[in-house]
């Protein structure tokens, strides 16, 4: 439904892109019209700021997923939790919006998850700079329809932790998503996804003063981050290029930064505290007919909390 402004991201396309880091939101930066930086992923369409991007997965709104996000730039962080291994054909709108999107003034990021091999089991192992990863994909059993594909990543700095000088500061992250796909003979496509990502970071105080340089060196900080979004989705095809979809999704997220600072008896004061959670359940439900007209139904319910 969408005339101008709108770029395909096709799983061929993310493999041929230098320096991606494995991130879909690094890949998108070099269409028109759109900026990033080496620092963070966030995503600049037009001048807007990253924090207007819009990001979707399987058609259902969730909040940042980019691992040590909102810290540098709201709408940033670091990298993708999902890996492009687990990206299918996915659509990057820079304005122009279809009507099924809203809630967006820079642009909209439409992930797909691509379903995994329903015909033999493959499995990946990488490792890294940024962390190791590790994927599978396959049949629940042989000769049946049903797949599944998921992908783990965990930090390089956090298995380097024990190795590291006590006071190192460093980053530690974690991911995981994943895609159960359960086709029918008369009932249609049952689906069930998720992605997840937890984040650690922190640095200690240093008590010797002459080691000093900056005013926060007598800080002692430690930030914790995590993410998450999982769904239900089934899709039913009728005759003449018609099918429904209905989804039903629960997103959370949330951000704790304990800030404390030394005294002058090199003890330890609380300074600040931040905590941010939020919750969000979804019922999507998509009605196409004759790939023409687009019915598009939305009710979002606060999870108490």
């Amino acid at each position: 439904m969408a005339t101008v402004s709108a770029r395909m991201l096709s799983v061929e396309e993310a493999k041929r892109y230098a320096g991606g880091f494995d991130d879909p939101a690094r890949l998108a930066s070099s269409f028109a019209g759109v900026a990033s930086n080496t620092g963070e992923n966030g995503i600049i369409v037009r001048g807007n700021a990253p924090k207007f991007v819009q990001w979707k997965m399987e058609g259902i709104e969730i909040p940042n997923p980019n691992h040590f996000g909102d810290l540098k730039s709201f709408g940033g962080g670091t990298f993708t939790a999902l890996s492009s291994q687990m990206l299918a054909n996915s659509d990057f709108f820079t304005g122009a919006f279809p009507a099924e999107y809203n809630n967006a003034l820079s642009g909209v990021f439409d992930i797909s998850m691509r379903k995994g091999n329903a015909e033999k089991r493959e499995h990946t192992f990488q490792a890294g700079i940024i962390g190791i990863d590790a994927s599978s994909e396959g049949p629940f059993k042989k000769g049946g329809k049903a797949s599944y594909l998921f992908n783990y990543r965990y930090s390089t700095l956090a298995l380097l932790a024990p190795l590291l000088p006590e006071n190192a500061g460093s980053l530690k992250y974690q991911d995981l998503s994943f895609k159960l796909n359960f086709p029918t003979q008369k009932g249609g496509i049952f689906s069930v996804w998720g992605i997840g990502l937890a984040d650690r970071a922190g640095a200690k105080a240093k008590t010797d003063i002459t080691k000093r340089v900056y005013n926060d060196d007598n800080n002692d900080n430690e930030i914790k981050q995590y993410m998450g979004a999982a769904g239900l989705s089934h899709k039913y095809f009728f005759k003449h290029n018609a099918y429904i979809k209905t989804t039903l999704a629960a997103t959370v997220n949330g951000t704790d930064w304990t800030t404390q600072t030394l005294n002058q008896e090199l003890t330890l004061r609380p300074q600040s505290k931040i905590s941010i959670k939020t919750g969000i359940l979804f019922c999507h439900l998509l009605s196409i007919k004759n790939l023409m007209q687009t019915i598009q139904i939305k009710r979002v319910y606060w999870l108490p909390g």
